[in-house]
């Protein structure tokens, strides 16, 4: 990211692939060892970072052919340097830069679009996230991924309190795959609806028959009460 960077490593190699050294840098910079030239001639070597494990990191893939000339003066050697194709050896290395998805639910009460009951997002069984619906029907959890990898979660609703709805017990599960795609994070969900039906608690119903006699014989016009405890809830003739 154009800053100096620790502890990334990297590698010398002659003409024969040969790995002669690798070294670790310190406050952005490296260094190999001396080289003892004992002919004279053309030396070819190359220098490559040894990309790590880190999938947030972008690793330099540059390779840089280093030719040394050798030139020999009566009794003394001279070698100088030059780095083919570039002024200078450098590494760029880059983080990825994180993404995020959305995964969209709808709810339902009695067949109708429903606003206010809360959802969760659970990931290895921990919620994450919550998210209630709105007035459309629609929730929605954003969830972040800064590494690539294959992700596991399970959308629930959190059950309310009131007792004359039936609350929907369905538990959806939504795979997400993030890979790393011309240097940056691509996240994919698996294609699930996901839809929670509540239904409201029909009531019961009951009714009374009687009769009513007088002097033993079947008579209307009377008026009769229904009481729950002291309280009059239905008349009847």
């Amino acid at each position: 990211d154009g800053k100096a960077a620790d502890g990334f490593w990297f590698a010398l190699t002659d003409a024969f692939g040969n790995e002669l050294e690798r070294v670790q840098c310190s406050n952005g910079r490296f260094s190999f060892s001396q080289l003892t030239f004992k002919e004279a001639g053309i030396y070819r070597y190359f220098v490559s970072e040894i990309a790590g494990n880190d999938e947030t990191i972008i690793y330099d893939s540059n390779v840089f052919e280093v030719k040394i000339t050798v030139k020999r003066n009566g009794d003394i050697y001279t070698a100088s340097r030059s780095i083919m194709g570039a002024s200078k050896i450098a590494f760029y290395n880059e983080t990825v830069a994180p993404t995020e998805i959305k995964i969209e639910g709808t709810k339902y009460l009695d067949g109708i679009l429903a606003e206010g009951f809360e959802f969760a997002l659970i990931q290895d069984g921990e919620v994450i996230s919550t998210a209630t619906s709105n007035k459309n029907g629609k929730f929605y959890f954003t969830v972040d991924f800064a590494v690539a990898g294959d992700y596991s979660f399970q959308i629930v609703e959190i059950a309310g309190n009131d007792e004359m709805i039936v609350y929907d017990e369905a538990v959806y599960n939504v795979n997400v795959k993030v890979v790393v795609e011309n240097g940056t994070l691509v996240a994919t969900s698996d294609d699930v609806e996901i839809v929670f039906n509540n239904q409201t608690v029909k009531p019961a119903t009951v009714s009374f028959s009687g009769k009513n006699y007088l002097d033993l014989v079947l008579t209307g016009g009377f008026n009769f009460a229904l009481k729950e405890g002291n309280n009059i809830i239905a008349t009847a003739q």
